[in-house]
Formats: C-alpha cells, sequence, structure tokens
C-alpha cells in the first residue's frame, strides 16, 4: 500500500520556494558584480579578456531567469500534487 506523508511534502515545498528565491538572490548578487566590476574601466577586471567574459556572462544572463521560472514551476507542481492528492485521500 502505498502511503503519502503530506507534512513532510509540505516541508519540501516551503524548501523548494526558499531554495528558489535563495538562487533568484544569489544571481542577482552575481549579475550586479559581473557589471559593476568587469570590463568597467575601474581597472578591476579590463580589457579583451574582461569584454569576452562579459559578453558570455550577459547571454548567459538572459537564461537565468528561465532557470528561475523553472525552480518555481516544480514548486507549483509539487503544490498541485500535494492538493491533489489530500482531495483524493478525503
Amino acid at each position: 500500500m502505498n502511503t503519502i506523508n503530506f507534512e513532510e511534502l509540505n516541508k519540501s515545498l516551503v524548501n523548494l520556494k526558499i531554495q528558489a528565491d535563495i538562487v533568484k538572490d544569489s544571481i542577482i548578487i552575481m549579475n550586479n558584480l559581473v557589471t559593476n566590476n568587469i570590463n568597467t574601466g575601474a581597472g578591476i577586471w579590463d580589457g579583451p579578456s574582461a569584454s569576452a567574459y562579459k559578453t558570455k556572462w550577459n547571454s548567459l544572463n538572459e537564461e537565468l531567469p528561465t532557470f528561475i521560472d523553472d525552480f518555481r514551476k516544480q514548486a507549483d507542481n509539487l503544490e498541485l500534487f500535494i492538493n491533489n492528492m489530500k482531495n483524493t485521500e478525503e
């Protein structure tokens, strides 16, 4: 017989949402560091290699919101599953 521990599922759901927010915040911080410190003329890291890195970062940074959305979609999917299973169990 299958059993579902809704309390543990809810803990996982909350954790997944928290981790998604942490990832989002970390990416924002990383982007700010790259934007403010690389190839800005401030002397931290300038020149062709900095320009190449920043170009690659900017390309990656365009994709990162999708990555964060995927985390949130998984949280939404888990929440929907929990609610459907609760309704089935009742």
